[in-house]
């Protein structure tokens, strides 16, 4: 192997509802950052038309999607008690 390649495996999670696939992960590659003081992640996924997936929430979040088919309905909430925004709810269409 020449040295300074790294060659890694990606791994897709698959099930009825589409498939999840990971593609770099950003606290494994001190090179480069990105706005979460390098956490996070590049990942590919596809949901099938019709289903709901990954409901969950952070505590704080920088996302950047990219839609290459279909759209992304993403809701976002206030949770934070001392917020002037408290509650509120945004539904976005990407």
């Amino acid at each position: 192997m020449i040295k300074g390649v790294d060659i890694k495996d990606i791994t897709s999670h698959a099930d009825d509802r589409g498939f999840f696939r990971e593609i770099w992960r950003f606290q494994e590659n001190a090179e480069i950052r990105d706005l979460r003081k390098g956490e996070g992640q590049i990942s590919h996924s596809l949901v099938n038309k019709g289903v709901i997936k990954a409901w969950h929430g952070h505590t704080e979040q920088g996302q950047l999607n990219y839609v290459v088919s279909g759209a992304i309905r993403m809701a976002l909430i206030d949770t934070r008690k001392d917020s002037r925004s408290f509650q509120e709810f945004v539904e976005l269409k990407i």
